[in-house]
């Protein structure tokens, strides 16, 4: 598909996999059989659960060619997705490395005692859920078994996290609209017809 034919011309291997439970090894397995006889360096994965995806966000994570594992962050300016479970929050090192994820405001703010205060006294990032690996990166981390911190937030991503596995972080503008709770759909439908 276009998806292809765009990995080949820059490099990449675009890899859509739409299954809102995939986890690594499946996608994994996937990935050998659609490249059964040809090897590439980097192979993205995007989840269903992205329901809108902007080019520029995808460049923003090939732009980070040297790193083994890329991801998509955006700044939070709405309290409700500062406190919503569904939006994944994460924060990051002065290199732009993500230092943890969690579906819990973070960091915490001892000394702003009021939550409603906390957007306008620090930048709270959430995760956009768009992945870029190598492929050698992806085989490893396909082969991990889950961790106590995947387990107790339901995120992936903190097994490699975990495991020592560094995820460069890319922070974009541009809004992602997800679909975790089925009244995610009503809202985007809403969107759409604006």
């Amino acid at each position: 598909g276009s998806g292809g034919d765009t990995g080949r011309k820059t490099g990449f291997f675009a890899g859509f996999f739409c299954d809102i439970t995939a986890d690594l090894s499946g996608i994994f397995q996937r990935r050998q059989f659609i490249h059964a006889h040809a090897e590439t360096e980097t192979i993205q994965k995007l989840f269903v659960v992205l329901f809108c995806v902007q080019i520029d966000q995808i460049a923003a994570i090939i732009a980070h060619g040297d790193n083994r594992l890329a991801s998509l962050c955006k700044q939070i300016h709405d309290y409700d997705e500062l406190v919503s479970p569904n939006a994944v929050k994460v924060v990051l090192d002065v290199n732009g490395k993500a230092l943890y994820f969690s579906r819990h405001p973070i960091p915490f703010m001892r000394n702003v005692p009021d939550v409603n205060e906390w957007l306008s006294n620090r930048c709270f990032y959430k995760h956009i859920g768009i992945y870029a690996y190598r492929t050698d990166t992806l085989r490893e981390i396909a082969s991990l078994p889950q961790s106590g911190l995947e387990k107790a937030e339901s995120l992936e991503q903190l097994r490699w996290l975990e495991n020592g596995y560094q995820v460069m972080m890319g922070v974009t503008e541009y809004e992602s609209y997800s679909v975790d709770v089925p009244s995610d759909i009503i809202k985007i439908e809403s969107i759409f017809k604006n």
